[in-house]
């Protein structure tokens, strides 16, 4: 109590001035110390009542009593008030007792310490428990108005203890209490290994269609010792709205690989083809006997440049959609991919397998490698390589892969979402959605760049 008191001296000591001058009480008291010194004063002047003079310390026992009254029923605005006018009544005895002032004065004093200790105390003690009491009150008003919030919320709570074990729960979760399998993910995340702290973020599916994302509350102040409160946050809206874009970007990918598809197709099938008609043609015209040499020599540059553009057409059509990996699967189109790079361009590239290749389904299988091959063309356009290595890892529930470089690198973060540049780290990162996967990017200026990605297998 003495931090409290020194803390709230100022308080306390207020109180001096303002006596309780409106309650008969207080002036009962004042009358009571009024007789005693006017008694006193009388046996020293008028009459001897005692027949001599009172033994020394009776006049503060007298004193004490009304003053320490005062101090208990007003606190020190009574004492003070209290032994301030025994102190005023007593001064005419003093102008009498000559003799014993000394006496009479240390008996003033010693009720004036009296009325002022025990006044501070009680005064102390009083605005202790007042600030108690207003706190307790302030307390229970905060568990009401929490409680009215916990009751009111349109969100499910629950309280569990560290067991799972459900402490209490408000009225929008009780159809969530009613299904078992609803919160079964709580005892199923304890037995596991988990803590309820686990479950904070995440995201589960309940009995009535709807999707809540759960957050974590701790309580450690809860009357049956340590709880933690589970908020679920309907967020159904929000998923929907992801999965109807989720939706429509694969049908968006959908919708351009067949258009890739079908453009290759009709490159190799028709202008591929006419060029190369034409070639032979021109080589055939050229051969003839009797062409000139001038004319013979522009037919044959004519041939070349068919030629020409005959390749850069099956180039074309093979980055629209490289027949292999429809043909033969992912490892062989991505070791078709490389080999072509290396061919054009100063790169040398690695491609390594682990696990047992498989196919693995069309659209997992196009959208690894079209991640490949965008974190490839990075390395040939912008990073300024001179090494590319491949990893493809084939595990029983997902695939992994990965590309590095030892190019120029650059900050990720320093990268635009939208925009050219940005585009194609975006577009894996999508494709890597749409499949339920991730992509990661890690790099740095001077040390080259990393790309990763996981996809999971259909079950």
């Amino acid at each position: 109590m003495l931090p409290r008191t020194r803390t709230d001296s100022g308080a306390v000591l207020r109180q001096v001035f303002h006596p309780p001058v409106r309650e008969w009480q207080f002036w009962a008291i004042q009358l009571a110390v009024t007789l005693i010194a006017g008694l006193h004063l009388l046996n020293d002047t008028v009459v001897n009542f005692f027949g001599g003079d009172l033994p020394t310390g009776v006049p503060v026992a007298l004193l004490v009593i009304p003053v320490g009254y005062a101090a208990v029923r007003y606190g020190l605005a009574g004492s003070a008030a209290t032994s301030l006018w025994a102190t005023l009544l007593w001064l005419p005895d003093l102008t009498v007792r000559h003799g014993q002032m000394s006496a009479d004065v240390i008996d003033l004093v010693m009720v004036d310490v009296v009325a002022i200790v025990f006044g501070m105390r009680i005064e102390s003690e009083r605005y202790a428990r007042s600030m108690v009491e207003r706190e307790s009150a302030e307390r229970i008003a905060a568990e009401a108005s929490y409680r009215l919030l916990f009751e009111s919320n349109r969100a499910p709570i629950v309280v569990v203890d560290s067991s799972g074990r459900i402490l209490d729960s408000n009225p929008a979760a009780h159809q969530l209490r009613e299904s078992t399998d609803d919160l079964a993910m709580i005892h199923q995340s304890l037995e596991n290994g988990g803590t309820i702290a686990s479950l904070n973020g995440r995201t589960v599916r309940m009995s009535n269609d709807r999707d809540y994302r759960i957050g974590i509350v701790d309580l450690p102040g809860h009357v049956d010792g340590a709880a933690t409160q589970l908020v679920f946050e309907d967020v159904t809206a929000e998923l929907d709205e992801s999965r109807r874009a989720t939706r429509y970007a694969r049908l968006v990918v959908k919708v351009e690989e067949e258009q890739r598809r079908r453009l290759a197709r009709e490159l190799h099938d028709e202008p591929l083809q006419l060029f190369l008609h034409l070639a032979r043609r021109l080589e055939s015209l050229g051969s003839k006997a009797g062409v000139p040499d001038e004319v013979s020599g522009g037919l044959d540059q004519a041939r070349l440049q068919a030629l020409d553009a005959a390749a850069r057409l099956r180039v074309l059509a093979r980055d629209l959609r490289p027949p292999a990996l429809d043909r033969l699967g992912l490892v062989p189109a991505l070791s078709s991919l490389l080999s072509d790079v290396e061919e054009e361009t100063t790169l040398s590239t690695t491609l390594s397998v682990t696990g047992e290749p498989a196919r693995i389904g069309a659209d997992l299988e196009l959208g690894a490698f079209r991640i490949i091959q965008e974190s490839v063309n990075n390395a040939v356009k912008h990073a300024g390589a001179s090494r590319v290595d491949v990893t493809v890892a084939f595990e029983p529930d997902r695939i992994e892969l990965g590309v590095r470089d030892d190019g120029q690198g650059f900050v990720p973060d320093a990268v635009p979402d939208r925009g050219a540049s940005g585009m194609g780290l975006m577009g894996m990162r999508e494709r890597a959605v749409i499949l339920a996967g991730r992509v990661d990017v890690h790099s740095s200026p001077g040390h080259g760049t990393t790309v990763s990605a996981v996809l999971p297998l259909p079950s």
